[in-house]
């Protein structure tokens, strides 16, 4: 199974304040987040971080060594330096396009507009927002990040749900600049 999550801000620990996080202290942050990932996260799942996994310069071998999926993926994120991340996570392009049984996702820390296939059905994941960027109605676009679910990754069938029911909220949200002769 794929899992989804963003944001985890490890070792940051005026992330507690600006988002208002329900923790004690950064010990208190990162060992909760990260247990979360090992309770739903299975060794041999695929883990998507799109970005911000910790503030730079911190025990990055300790980090991995605590999650026990094998196959981390990250989209670094502004808090996240790439050189540091690459010796411990698989490091995917800051704009990647997820396919999974004909369903795609561009997974990136950033939100975005409009994104590769949005007018095909792709939805698309991101970060860095902490959950402050109200949703497009009808896009099938959403905010991954821990500040937005409970501090827990998200599976693929969940984020098929939850893509299913954005749609629904509005018109179906097509923003593209090519005419209908080009598709």
């Amino acid at each position: 199974m794929d899992y989804f999550t963003a944001d985890w801000h490890l070792y940051h620990e005026n992330i507690i304040r600006f988002c208002t996080r329900p923790f004690k202290d950064i010990n208190h942050m990162n060992r909760t987040i990260l247990d979360n990932v090992n309770e739903v996260v299975l060794p041999d799942d695929r883990l998507f971080n799109l970005g911000d996994v910790a503030l730079k310069n911190v025990n990055w071998t300790s980090i991995r060594a605590s999650i026990v999926c094998k196959n981390v993926f990250v989209v670094p994120g502004n808090h996240d330096r790439e050189s540091q991340l690459k010796e411990h996570f698989s490091i995917l392009p800051q704009c990647y396009m997820y396919e999974s049984g004909g369903f795609r996702l561009v997974l990136a820390h950033y939100a975005m507009r409009i994104w590769a296939h949005s007018h095909h059905g792709a939805g698309h994941l991101y970060g860095h927002s902490h959950g402050k960027l109200p949703p497009i109605p009808g896009a099938m676009a959403f905010d991954i990040g821990v500040d937005c679910w409970n501090f827990k990754p998200l599976s693929l069938n969940q984020v098929k749900a939850e893509m299913k029911r954005l749609a629904a909220t509005g018109p179906k949200y097509v923003v593209d600049h090519h005419g209908a002769e080009e598709e």
